[in-house]
């Protein structure tokens, strides 16, 4: 898998400040970053694919941005800072960030019901932004494993399909990311995979534009080599069911690492945001799972 598709796709599933990491003022000011994501089922989150975080959990970080004359160890952590969760006026939890990057509470989000976040920190404005948890879409998956081919090498692989069969929840927008791991492995490996569905987007993303409240049947293979002969194992298969605002950040930033690698001339990728008075993204997600056995020998 390309290693900047990775880094992205590592990114948002730690909310990794959401590419705010390399925001560069050119004013000579700073600005407060808001970062937080409501999490509900997750099977493995690792911040920076060190440190576990609970499966249900909201990843929070509250920072400040980088000038242009800053270094990336410039210190960024803001003072004071402080995080409050909001549901029906009713204060969920108050987070006050141990460093500039990183905390983690472990709490149930509740599907479909909206959270307002606000940051406060000496020196800045009230941040503030809100996301409504996603409902989880469950699936029925279908899968062939067969084809073996040799490569130019002569060596010897087979091809997995899979077919993810969902209804697609009616009357509002849906947005989806599709993620696929090895169980049994002891590093966190994410597989690329090659899109036999039309709506599949860069980054292995998708909305329901073209199939709201219809039944959809997602179409994908893995790359060919990523699975090898006769390696036996787990795959997990999982389909994240994401807020609107993860679906724009993560497009936001598959541009902002891909669109502009070979031209110096290219416009500058503005990196979304949904919080007021600052910069950063209030996002969510929901996830349902199935697994695939690879058979020893076929």
């Amino acid at each position: 898998m390309n290693k900047v598709l990775q880094y992205i796709t590592v990114s948002l599933i730690l909310l990794v400040a959401f590419a705010c990491e390399e925001d560069i003022n050119i004013n000579g000011d700073h600005q407060a970053i808001l970062n937080v994501h409501f999490m509900k089922d997750s099977t493995q989150a690792y911040w920076m694919q060190i440190e576990p975080v609970a499966n249900n959990a909201i990843i929070a970080s509250l920072h400040q941005s980088l000038d242009i004359t800053d270094t990336v160890s410039a210190h960024r952590k803001l003072e004071n800072a402080r995080i409050e969760i909001y549901s029906d006026n009713e204060l969920i939890t108050s987070i006050e960030p141990e460093n500039e990057l990183y905390t983690s509470e472990a709490w149930v989000p509740v599907e479909g019901k909206t959270y307002q976040v606000y940051g406060y920190a000496n020196g800045y404005p009230v941040l503030s932004g809100e996301c409504q948890v996603p409902y989880t879409v469950p699936f029925e998956m279908n899968y062939n494993y067969s084809n073996t081919f040799s490569n130019e090498g002569g060596s010897r692989y087979h091809e997995l399909e899979v077919f993810l069969d969902i209804s697609d929840p009616p009357n509002h927008n849906n947005f989806y990311f599709i993620n696929t791991r090895r169980v049994d492995s002891n590093t966190f490996t994410i597989f690329d995979i090659l899109s036999l569905d039309p709506f599949i987007e860069e980054g292995n993303i998708l909305s329901d534009e073209f199939f709201n409240g219809d039944n959809h049947t997602i179409h994908f293979k893995f790359k060919p080599f990523a699975l090898g002969l006769n390696e036996g194992g787990d795959i997990m298969i999982e389909l994240w069911s994401i807020s609107e605002s993860y679906y724009n950040i993560f497009k936001s930033m598959y541009k902002y690492h891909f669109a502009n690698r070979d031209d110096m001339y290219a416009e500058p990728v503005q990196i979304f945001s949904n919080v007021n008075n600052g910069l950063g993204v209030i996002s969510a997600s929901a996830v349902s799972r199935d697994t695939i056995r690879i058979p020893d020998q076929l």
